[in-house]
């Protein structure tokens, strides 16, 4: 730009200095064309003139070069303006460039202000995840500490009351014998009712007196292994009440979804039975996920659920034994009780599975036998391999039916299943269970590539039930993704409402059955799982029948009470368990 402004300068000079040099040649012209007009003699006009043409020719050709001189002025000047319009779309390149470069580290910072504000917000969100666990576990380290005091206080009060029967009996024993030897007595005992004091002190092998039957003593097996007595303590509270299968579950922190499951697993009585029974030994399978773990467990707390002693009594062992497996069963948070349901099933299965190595289903091709045959083998490929209680009581058989619509070919796949997954129709309408399994096995039309043909045309699939077990649970799906938030990339559940109308007695689903191969039809509900909330902050209760009470009773953690029959139907209703009517209160044969 420096230079520019040089030659600028330089040329304006050089235009200056021909302008002098021209006005002092004119004046030099008029001067000597007013000394010629003044000259009197013809020597001195010829001088004149010869120096006027001198001096108009130097003018011409002062003139000439002038004319050069603009010219090349002019040629400076255009390329001095083609420079200047070079330099100013450089300098606009320049800027532009260096206006990108600052959008760059505006931008970057702002990336950077972000980052650091969702750091800062996830820090916060830690420490306050942290603060409330560590608020959780100190609450629930005072339960315990709670628990322990007042279980503590319970045996206390149970020793004294021990105490105090002993310190009676003892007494009452003595009474007794010194009214029995007393010898200054002219009273002669009556032996119309047994001598306690006299039967105490025989023992059981000893003679005893006609008519009079004698109290049964205590019989111990001396044979089994102490290592084999598993101490538990169920921290169970006494009640008044003798009625069976009417005992509590302690709440141990959110733990209402496990509860409520026990209770109507409890109510499965061939089930219950098996285990308070002590039979499930027998069966247990060491090399099962659990090693027997869950089976032995759950026995325990059968038998102190059907004990007929406690009002309520804590299931801290199976909780554990439990959250041992399955991480998320381990701490206080609320989980989802059909989870829980499908996973206790599935252990108890494995651990009671007399096949306690199954070999891997094999491939059945389905499309060289007739439908029935195949149906046949595949249950009796699945009976070979699984053989415990719960696929006695809780497995049925299903039947996927694939036709594309172009070549009309069909894929058949057969599966188990413990448990029927209904889908509810979403809003706020009613519906009822018949519209449920309806729809479950209605035909729909999806996406599909066939096989056979090759072509993407779709296809008609249909599922069908092809036997039903005797004891049928059924899963009605109340909680859904939230599209919205699923596409934010968080996981977020909503849960419909709705009523569904469910029969209690006499649910008659041969229409939902095809095939020849099933045996239960008509089913009786005997329990419902029942979630009231929403998924973050709801709770669960169990409603069960009591055959023995003849009556429905609800089951909220440790407290049960009775309820009439026309409350056991709700929007609440989350998980139903039916029993076949013709289906025997003892096992049945497997398949």
């Amino acid at each position: 730009m420096a230079g520019l402004l040089e030659v600028e300068g330089e040329l304006a000079e050089l235009s200056v200095s021909r302008t002098k040099d021209n006005l002092e040649k004119e004046l030099e012209w008029t001067k000597l064309c007013k000394t010629r007009e003044d000259a009197s003699n013809e020597e001195m006009k010829a001088a004149l003139n010869q120096q006027a043409e001198r001096l108009f020719e130097e003018i011409e050709e002062l003139t000439a070069k002038n004319l050069e001189k603009d010219k090349r002025e002019m040629e400076l000047v255009q390329e001095i303006d083609k420079l200047r319009l070079r330099l100013k779309k450089e300098s606009e390149k320049e800027m532009i460039g260096e206006a990108r470069r600052l959008e760059e580290r505006r931008k970057e910072e702002e990336n950077r202000r972000r980052m650091r504000f969702k750091e800062e917000e996830a820090a916060k969100l830690k420490r306050e995840v942290e603060e409330k666990r560590r608020i959780r576990k100190k609450a629930a380290a005072e339960q315990r500490r709670r628990d322990e005091e007042k279980g503590m206080e319970e045996e206390r009060r149970r020793e004294e009351a021990r105490n105090r029967r002993r310190q009676e009996e003892k007494e009452y024993r003595e009474k007794l014998k010194d009214e029995g030897s007393s010898s200054n007595s002219g009273m002669r005992r009556s032996y119309s009712s047994p001598n306690i004091a006299r039967m105490l002190e025989k023992g059981p092998n000893e003679d005893k007196s006609p008519g009079i039957s004698t109290p049964k003593f205590p019989k111990f097996d001396r044979a089994q292994k102490p290592s084999d007595i598993v101490k538990r303590d169920f921290a169970g509270v006494w009640g008044t009440t003798t009625k069976p299968g009417l005992t509590g579950l302690r709440n141990l922190g959110n733990t209402c979804y496990m509860n409520s499951i026990l209770q109507c697993v409890s109510h499965t009585l061939p089930l219950s039975q098996y285990f308070e029974s002590g039979r499930y030994q027998e069966d247990v399978n060491k090399y099962s996920e659990t090693r027997g773990l869950v089976a032995y467990e759950f026995a325990a707390l059968m038998q102190s659920l059907w004990s007929n002693q406690f009002k309520f009594i804590s299931p801290a062992d199976i909780k554990e034994a439990v959250g041992r497996i399955k991480v998320e069963f381990a701490g206080r948070d609320q989980q989802d009780s059909h989870e829980f349901a499908c996973k206790l099933l599935e252990w108890l299965h494995e651990d009671t599975n007399r096949v306690q190595r199954p070999s891997k289903m094999p491939e059945i091709d389905n499309t060289t036998i007739p439908e029935a045959e195949a149906c046949r083998k595949f249950w009796k490929a699945f009976l070979d391999r699984n053989q415990s209680i719960i696929v006695q009581l809780f497995y049925g058989l299903t039947k996927q039916t694939t036709q594309c619509l172009n070549c009309r070919a069909k894929s058949i796949k057969f599966q188990e299943f413990y448990n029927l997954n209904l889908f509810i129709p979403n809003g706020n309408s009613k519906s009822s269970l018949r519209d449920c399994l309806a729809r479950f096995v209605q035909e729909n039309r999806i996406d599909y590539t066939c096989e056979k043909c090759r072509k993407s045309d779709g296809a008609v699939q249909k599922m069908d039930i092809v036997k039903l077990p005797p004891f049928l649970i059924i899963h009605l799906e109340r909680f859904y993704p939230d599209e919205e938030i699923f596409r934010s990339g968080e996981q977020k559940y909503r849960k419909k409402q709705n009523f569904v109308n469910f029969q209690l007695s006499d649910l008659n689903l041969g229409d939902f059955v095809s095939g020849t191969e099933n045996s239960y039809s008509n089913f009786n509900l005997y329990a419902v799982s029942n979630h009231f909330g929403s998924l973050e902050g709801g709770h669960y209760t169990a409603v069960c029948y009591s055959k023995h009470m003849k009556r429905w009773y609800k089951y909220d953690d440790q407290d049960v009470t009775s309820i009439s029959e026309g409350s056991v139907q709700s929007s609440a209703a989350y998980i139903l368990f039916y029993s076949a009517t013709n289906a025997s209160n003892s096992l049945l044969p497997l398949g």
